[in-house]
């Protein structure tokens, strides 16, 4: 159970043509549900990878196989091995993500626009730099404090794939209504 397992990586264009020729193999996303809501595709299964832990059981019991993708395809290689580490045998990884399946321009559900969560890091991140900066250049020295702690928190979620500003700002009320799965768009059921 511990070994090294192989993942077979199947481009964005096979992945499409196999989920819908054979209906025992599903599209796993394990993008944050704000990602999915704001483009995924149709009749995939939104689990997003830090709370398939606590889903594989249910996974494992729909006796499917999965494609799993993210957005790039680094999330989804560590959920395909969990899933393989599960018991799960029949997983593949789509190759680039949601990026690779929209640059092939496959078919693609649109959801709620506004920014994504990726993008209002970096904007919260470097506006807390910069008041930082200008605090310390016009009011006080010791306010450069404020650049070097957001400076250590991005390290720290490089480090550790953990963003914990993108937590605090998906408890904002504009992203929790873009946060709560929406019934119908196949977040919620693995076998259906």
């Amino acid at each position: 159970m511990g070994e090294a397992v192989s993942l077979e990586m199947i481009s964005p264009e096979a992945a499409s043509t196999l989920s819908v020729k054979d209906k025992q193999v599903k599209l796993l996303d394990v993008r944050s549900v704000l990602e999915f809501n704001q483009a995924h595709i149709k009749d995939a299964i939104n689990v997003p990878i830090d709370t398939l832990a606590n889903r594989v059981n249910e996974l494992s019991q729909a006796k499917q196989s999965y494609i799993v993708l993210c957005r790039t395809g680094n999330r989804s290689v560590k959920a395909a091995d969990m899933l393989i580490q599960s018991g799960i045998p029949a997983v593949k990884v789509t190759d680039g993500g949601m990026i690779a399946w929209q640059k092939a321009k496959l078919a693609v559900v649109k959801g709620e626009g506004g920014i994504s969560l990726e993008r209002q890091v970096r904007i919260m991140a470097g506006s807390i730099v910069l008041s930082g900066i200008l605090l310390s250049w016009f009011i006080h020295p010791y306010f450069i404090g404020i650049s070097v702690f957001v400076a250590g928190g991005l390290i720290y979620a490089g480090l550790t794939d953990n963003c914990m500003m993108g937590m605090l700002l998906m408890k904002l009320p504009y992203n929790r209504k873009l946060y709560q799965a929406k019934s119908g768009a196949g977040t919620c059921s693995i076998s259906g």
